[in-house]
């Protein structure tokens, strides 16, 4: 009575991963590898990373260059 099995645990994988696939789709969008998103299963390190994509600019896809600027 005092085990659980297996069943709970794989539902419990799932649920505490989850998180990994819209991060996963998040950094791929701004121009980062996606198995940044790995970083989610490590506390302090995740905190880390966050900080360090909150604040660094975004290599995602650029303007066609017939397009108008935006510093202009």
């Amino acid at each position: 009575m005092g085990t659980m099995s297996v069943g709970h645990w794989v539902i419990v994988m799932l649920i505490g991963l989850a998180p990994m696939l819209p991060m996963a789709l998040f950094l791929r969008k701004a121009g980062y590898s996606p198995f940044w998103a790995l970083l989610w299963i490590l506390p302090i390190i995740n905190v880390i990373a966050f900080v360090l994509f909150a604040f660094l600019a975004s290599r995602g896809p650029r303007a066609p260059s017939g397009s108008p600027s935006v510093d202009a």
